[in-house]
């Protein structure tokens, strides 16, 4: 056998493997020498030309397509990253809707609200002011009313006082009091025993009424002031 069927020397600067036992892609002559460290003789060229390392194909292979599945998972997650954003977005939009909606209910209910409390006390002033000139008549007849009369007279004038009252509406306090004239319509003067009693009511010759609620005055009460 010659030199070159030696183990250790079947590389001859070629492409070709001259050496024996090449079978099954096995290099007995190369292979199970000067492995250590990683180093095969077998796949390196003479000198400093070292040419790539075959044992290792496989595994780069396996990295790159590591590397893009990671990649396109990464592009997939933006990708539903952005989509999550806008579909919180628009849920964040209706909301907003459907919190001014609400919002619009509650302050067209509170309007009809209003509306309808100040449409029934334009009638409940309605029917007191209807009823007003009725209890003035029979004010007025108390005073002149024979005694057989009386005890009538005072049962119809009580129940017309119910029917204004259950309405909201109460007299205006007068005697005593200082004129307001948002409540009292001073008719005349009256000359004042003293100082104390300058401003306030002396007589009334028409009673006023208001709503008790909310203090808006039907009818102010015709009075006589007391002046110094």
């Amino acid at each position: 056998m010659d030199e070159k069927n030696k183990k250790g020397c079947c590389h001859d600067g070629s492409d070709k493997h001259e050496c024996h036992n090449h079978e099954n892609g096995n290099h007995e002559c190369c292979h199970g020498k000067n492995h250590e460290n990683g180093e095969h003789e077998c796949c390196h060229g003479k000198g400093d030309g070292k040419k790539e390392c075959k044992h290792g194909g496989d595994g780069q292979k396996r990295i790159k397509e590591l590397e893009a599945e990671l990649a396109n998972a990464m592009a997939l997650a933006n990708e539903y990253n952005t989509k999550c954003s806008q579909y919180l977005n628009t849920a964040t939009y209706y909301k907003n809707q459907c919190d001014e909606t609400k919002n619009d209910l509650a302050r067209f209910k509170e309007r009809n609200k209003n509306i309808e409390e100040q449409a029934k006390q334009k009638a409940n002033e309605f029917a007191v002011k209807k009823i007003l000139p009725i209890l003035d008549d029979f004010d007025g007849a108390l005073r002149t009313v024979s005694p057989e009369l009386m005890q009538g007279f005072v049962m119809i004038y009580s129940s017309m006082l119910s029917t204004i009252k259950e309405l909201g509406a109460v007299e205006i306090v007068c005697k005593g009091e200082k004129l307001d004239p948002e409540k009292h319509n001073c008719i005349d003067t009256t000359i004042a025993d003293n100082e104390s009693q300058d401003g306030t009511i002396a007589a009334v010759y028409q009673k006023g009424y208001m709503f008790e609620a909310t203090g808006e005055v039907i009818r102010p009460a015709n009075v006589s002031v007391y002046k110094a």
